[in-house]
């Protein structure tokens, strides 16, 4: 089966401003949710806890990273696509990691 073409990075940014808002609003409130209850007693379950609560904020900085390039807020050099594939990919990770938690 033939791969479909990637779409062009104006289509790109206009997917990511329809529905971005909504998925960073979520992870937010999983990450609120989870952040107030309280940690584990014992040492590793505490760090596990602390871990995961990190891990949740890294994932909606990246997908606030990426809702401000789509909205052309903050510089990422069109040059290198390095620096959007990177943010594309750490978006990726972030919702597939909502997503199980929904």
């Amino acid at each position: 089966m033939p791969r479909a073409k990637p779409p062009d990075l104006e289509t790109l940014r206009r997917g990511l401003r329809d529905t971005l808002p909504k998925r960073i609003a979520q992870a937010i409130k999983s990450y609120d949710a989870f952040a107030t209850t309280p940690p584990p007693d014992d040492p590793k379950g505490f760090g596990a806890h602390h871990a995961a609560c990190r891990a949740c904020l890294a994932h909606a900085e990246t997908l606030v990273k990426l809702a401000r390039w789509a909205e052309g807020t903050e510089a990422v050099a069109e040059s290198d696509p390095n620096d959007i594939e990177r943010l594309i990919a750490e978006a990726r990770s972030a919702i597939e990691d909502m997503d199980d938690d929904l």
